[in-house]
């Protein structure tokens, strides 16, 4: 009897067909970009994020319709070396060849990263960030992007500078996925 029943509820199951329905999700994902800058006065240093790389590590299901990419926060730290001079470097930044901060002062803190969050960024270089990152997402291309780190120390350019600077980036990506479910 239960066989019976079971037979008669798949199969109306099957007659009614399936509908699809959309349903929408979010995934974070932090990237740190890491300098090492061990020389006196001015720097010019480079991170690549590779697209292969942000996408596994973001770990969306392949069938993901990606919807829109944030950038959440950008925070800084910097923390001193042994031989470090400088009580501040002076900061400027860029991703995609277009500047995102322009000489922001950050303390060289030590023993450990004191992360502030960075003011002052300027719109349309985080644009063109938002806008590489949603590439990488959406199709591999862009298939990397660079993010550049010029600075010197502060107050007096010219010190010498041994610390390692960290940005982290956190990255939002709303996205959806269509489920076929029986229809009802």
């Amino acid at each position: 009897m239960k066989a019976k029943f079971l037979a008669l509820v798949l199969g109306a199951v099957l007659l009614a067909g399936c509908e699809d329905r959309t349903f929408e999700y979010v995934a974070t994902v932090s990237q740190s970009l890491d300098y090492t800058v061990d020389q006196e006065g001015a720097f010019d240093q480079t991170y690549t994020v590779v697209a292969n790389s942000f996408n596994d590590e973001l770990d969306l299901p392949d069938d993901a319709i990606i919807g829109d990419v944030f950038i959440e926060a950008l925070s800084v730290g910097v923390k001193e070396l042994s031989g470090n001079e400088a009580s501040a470097v002076k900061l400027t930044g860029s991703a995609g060849g277009i500047n995102f901060v322009e000489d922001l002062v950050v303390d060289v803190a030590t023993g450990t990263y004191e992360f502030t969050v960075m003011a002052g960024l300027i719109e349309e270089g985080i644009r063109r960030m938002r806008d590489d990152l949603m590439g990488i997402v959406e199709s591999g291309n862009p298939p990397s992007i660079v993010f550049r780190l010029q600075g010197d120390s502060d107050p007096v350019a010219g010190q010498r500078l041994n610390v390692d600077v960290r940005i982290d980036v956190t990255v939002t990506v709303l996205y959806a996925v269509e489920t076929e479910f029986p229809a009802l």
